[in-house]
């Protein structure tokens, strides 16, 4: 989505913006020189279906109306980037006996919805730095007790990431959802240490409550 003319941005920069269908969502991230990158998720039956530019403008016409006028070259832009799939990485066990282990996305990889991929790699570090402390350095100890104990919470997680893209792709449309967004949002304001609408709210947090808690 190209800069505003004259220069700027043709959107508010400060918000990620979000056109939800159903299953299907279009999502638009600033850049710094005003314009922005914008990513449509849904099937790949559907994304590939899109195979000429009629057929990209009449879908985003259709479902979308205000991009047409956005996005001046949408059906060019569409056509020349390739698709690509998101995946969750689910695996056991992640280690070979003492001597190997899997961390962060090569263990538990996530869909980027939920916002937290890097802060739960870097909190892999940080617990098995711990579990190395409590096992005295033997790794055959260690490496079980390290998979044992983290797998409940990155499965948790992935399972976040998923719910937290049907709730932008589905929910955010509905005027239900934003008064409970507004709701919860005031509670923890009020009393932040009793009332977590969420683990972590904004996709920038790195946070260190277990992911069930969520």
């Amino acid at each position: 989505l190209p800069a505003a003319a004259g220069g700027g941005y043709a959107m508010p920069p400060e918000a990620l913006h979000i056109w939800p269908g159903a299953e299907v969502m279009l999502i638009a991230l600033p850049n710094s020189d005003g314009s922005f990158t914008c990513t449509l998720f849904g099937d790949f039956a559907l994304l590939e279906s899109l195979d000429t530019s009629e057929k990209v403008t009449e879908f985003f016409g259709r479902v979308w109306p205000d991009t047409i006028s956005l996005m001046p070259n949408l059906a060019a832009d569409y056509l020349a980037n390739p698709n690509a799939a998101l995946s969750t990485v689910r695996c056991s066990p992640w280690h070979l006996g003492g001597s190997l282990l899997l961390l962060g996305d090569a263990a538990h990889g996530v869909v980027p919805f939920y916002g937290q991929g890097m802060n739960c790699a870097m909190e892999d570090c940080l617990l098995l730095d711990d579990e190395l402390d409590r096992a005295r350095d033997v790794w055959p100890v260690a490496l079980p007790a390290f998979f044992k104990s983290r797998k409940p919470a990155t499965d948790c997680l992935a399972q976040l990431a998923i719910d937290n893209y049907v709730e932008m792709r589905d929910k955010t449309v509905s005027t239900l959802f934003l008064v409970k967004s507004r709701l919860h949002a005031a509670l923890h304001t009020l009393a932040p240490s009793r009332w977590h609408p969420s683990l972590c709210v904004n996709a920038d947090t790195i946070c260190t409550p277990p992911y069930p808690c969520a």
